[in-house]
């Protein structure tokens, strides 16, 4: 039997309470995934809110 592989880019981004903290978790969460291997993870990056009530800053970043 042959398995075959899909690579798959997947964005990351969270603007809720500690953002950089949410996409680190949500990285160990797909690490997590049956079947599945995280081969690289991007920089983070901060981005202003554009919204004028207070927020936290948004982190992104990507995963494949």
């Amino acid at each position: 039997m042959t398995l075959l592989s899909t690579i798959a880019y997947i964005g990351l981004g969270s603007n809720l309470s500690e953002p950089i903290e949410q996409v680190k978790n949500a990285v160990k969460q797909i690490e997590k995934i049956a079947q599945s291997q995280v081969t690289a993870v991007s920089s983070l990056y901060l981005s202003k809110p554009k919204m004028e009530r207070p927020q936290d800053q948004a982190a992104s970043g990507s995963t494949k």
